[in-house]
């Protein structure tokens, strides 16, 4: 809605690269009301506790929202993605300028879910409303500081569009997860914690 500072719309990609041990992942935010766009790539070999341990960060904040809409868009921070087909096919490439870079396309092997849908979201509704998983097929390459890493994965895509505020209250305790078995065989699941853990 205009004039509502809170009003959030997402985009998620993932991929993997299990022979390198690296997950990826490239995430973009924006505040359309605000005019501001958190976004980026996220990529880590093996278990990373915090951002400074990653293979590769660079998550900017505050970037200028993308002119026109969800379909066609690049960043101020070298990220471009754009809708081969809606909701099958789209194409991210990142290039910062540097000797690192992202080229990659997620194809769909399901129907996305959407969580409103047929659904009785009860508590959960406050973070799950308005918002759609899928999985798909990931190819490309990923380069960081000059070494080339090759994607063919299984992997995952959401997206999400509500109001949105990083308190406890709007965004619960809780676990996401999601399996890859083969084209045909996948999970994806929520796990909501009791409030009391830490």
């Amino acid at each position: 809605p205009v004039g509502d500072w809170a009003w959030t719309e997402t985009n998620w990609f993932s991929f993997q690269i299990p022979e390198d041990n690296i997950d990826g992942e490239v995430y973009v935010y924006c505040r359309p009301n605000l005019g501001v766009t958190y976004a980026g790539v996220f990529a880590w070999d093996g278990f990373c506790k915090h951002f400074t341990d990653a293979y590769y960060f660079d998550i900017r904040h505050h970037l200028p929202m993308p002119t026109g809409d969800f379909d066609d868009y690049r960043l101020e921070n070298g990220l471009h993605v754009k809708v081969l087909e809606p909701l099958r096919r789209y194409q991210i490439s990142y290039e910062p300028g540097t000797d690192s870079y992202l080229h990659m396309t997620f194809e769909a092997i399901s129907d996305a879910i959407d969580y409103n849908e047929g659904r009785d979201l009860g508590s959960e509704a406050r973070f799950i409303a308005n918002h759609m998983e899928q999985p798909g097929r990931v190819r490309g390459e990923l380069c960081v500081r000059g070494r080339k890493h090759r994607i063919d994965c299984l992997s995952h895509r959401d997206h999400s569009w509500a109001r949105r505020f990083e308190t406890h209250d709007s965004i619960p305790n809780l676990g996401w997860h999601v399996g890859h078995f083969d084209e045909g065989n996948w999970f994806h699941c929520w796990l909501w914690g009791d409030g009391d853990v830490q």
